[in-house]
């Protein structure tokens, strides 16, 4: 924003606003989901402790753990953070997608008949015509937060990590960063949809049903109470993963804004341990609600330096694909007199 649009102002805005929602606010809403799956896995009898703002025992546990381990990994670095993350979350998503599929297998007609329930429910035309009232638009607005949530495209997160890696052209960063979008939500989140829609009414139905807890109770009805304490970690992991990577984009940010001052290093390291422990003890609607807004914030902001900037993804997209067809094996992007750029990269780092 502040090289390629020339807005130093924008850049500033949008780091201020990236430090806050990554800080704050992601890092609360990952913990609460930590929080949930948990409670949803030892029980919670709900009986609060006098003195202690009328939280339960489990809630406070779980706030405690949260904290330990939330500051061991912060408090020991971003090189600690890279360690910890780069093999937890890629080995939990595919212990995931394995027990999604032995559901599936083992409900085969189950499935044939979620999918059909899926696309005769999105091409029906009861739902079209009373959407017509409104309902497409809030099913809109509903899988854009959602989607957004998962998978960051557009919000401008995700490249505070992807540009740390060390590439010979930029756009085999920018297919690797595509194909996590596909990955997270059409793979993962379709995933969660369908052992969700097979456990059946009586899972997603139930009176009391929580939204946190209900792909536990999926996998459970499925696959049998042991599998409870599994999924539990697995979530936890996955979780815990993404309140680090908050961390580390709210680190990014405060050093783009004070020049990595050690201070402001130490102020980011606190902030976000301080939230992710009240996010576990705060309540869902609170979270969802704050998130939403935050990332709605952050995403009309990135979407307007995107647009400024697509010419130079256009051109770099252009550059990788005709060495592509020219048959280079060893791709380079040059970022000085290539003609497909509608100028040179200011800088040097691909001089």
């Amino acid at each position: 924003m502040r090289a390629g649009v020339g807005s130093p102002v924008l850049a500033g805005v949008y780091a201020v606003i990236t430090l806050v929602t990554c800080g704050f606010i992601i890092t609360s809403v990952q913990s609460n989901a930590v929080a949930g799956t948990l409670l949803g896995a030892i029980g919670d009898d709900g009986s609060a402790i006098e003195g202690f703002g009328g939280f339960s025992a489990a809630q406070l546990v779980i706030a405690a753990l949260v904290f330990v381990f939330t500051a061991m990994v912060i408090f020991g670095g971003i090189r600690t953070v890279a360690r910890v993350t780069e093999w937890m979350a890629p080995i939990m998503a595919g212990i995931y997608i394995i027990m999604v599929f032995i559901i599936c297998l083992m409900h085969l007609g189950r499935f044939v008949e979620v999918l059909g329930l899926i696309i005769s429910s999105a091409f029906a035309p009861q739902p079209l015509v009373g959407g017509l009232g409104g309902g497409i638009l809030a099913a809109v607005v509903n899988g854009t937060k959602r989607g957004l949530f998962s998978n960051e495209a557009g919000q401008g997160t995700a490249p505070n990590a992807a540009a740390t890696a060390t590439v010979a052209h930029p756009v085999q960063q920018g297919l690797i960063q595509s194909l996590g979008v596909f990955i997270d939500t059409i793979v993962v989140c379709t995933a969660t949809a369908f052992v969700i829609l097979i456990a059946g009414p009586e899972v997603w139905g139930a009176d009391g049903a929580n939204p946190s807890t209900l792909t536990i109770m999926a996998v459970s009805h499925e696959l049998g109470g042991w599998t409870i304490l599994p999924i539990a970690v697995l979530i936890f992991v996955l979780a815990y993963s993404s309140i680090i990577a908050a961390y580390v984009y709210s680190d990014t940010n405060m050093s783009f804004l004070t020049g990595g001052k050690a201070w402001a290093t130490w102020t980011v390291r606190v902030v976000s341990v301080v939230s992710a422990t009240a996010g576990a003890v705060l309540s869902l609607d609170v979270v969802w609600n704050a998130v939403d807004i935050a990332m709605a914030v952050m995403t009309v902001t990135n979407l307007v330096a995107l647009i400024l900037l697509s010419k130079w993804g256009v051109g770099a997209l252009r550059d990788w694909e005709a060495q592509r067809r020219a048959g280079v094996e060893e791709l380079v992007f040059v970022g000085h007199d290539n003609p497909h750029l509608p100028a040179d990269v200011p800088g040097d780092v691909w001089n």
